[in-house]
């Protein structure tokens, strides 16, 4: 973990997506295979940290090309070990509201992939 970097992820994008572990078979295919599309194309990913559900998928997929991910997670969700533990960066936040502000300061775009009531507050 490090300290939070101030300006945005040079070709970055933040994605939204479900970290619950009984997301739909084919959302987690579909995390998944955008990780390795943006991860081959040399773009960045800011999410939410989760190593379960679409947003583990995710972070599989892209680091599995050797792309970059930054994860945002509040502390009270590291202490319940929610976090992935691969990631290229994990920055820990004190809430909920820390980490929206960080995900999008830290990235040019956004994309929201299926999820549940978090994914939806998050947008």
């Amino acid at each position: 973990m490090t300290e939070a970097p101030e300006q945005p992820i040079e070709r970055a994008v933040c994605v939204y997506c479900a970290s619950s572990r009984t997301a739909h078979p084919e959302y987690r295919a579909a995390a998944r295979r955008l990780g390795e599309v943006l991860a081959g194309e040399g773009v960045g990913i800011v999410y939410g940290g989760g190593a379960a559900g679409s947003m583990g998928a995710l972070a599989d997929g892209a680091l599995s090309k050797g792309g970059r991910v930054v994860g945002i997670l509040p502390r009270f969700m590291a202490d319940l070990e929610w976090g992935h533990k691969g990631l290229s960066d994990l920055q820990l936040v004190e809430d909920l509201r820390t980490r929206k502000h960080m995900m999008l300061t830290l990235s040019q775009a956004a994309i929201a992939l299926p999820g549940g009531s978090g994914t939806l507050e998050e947008l």
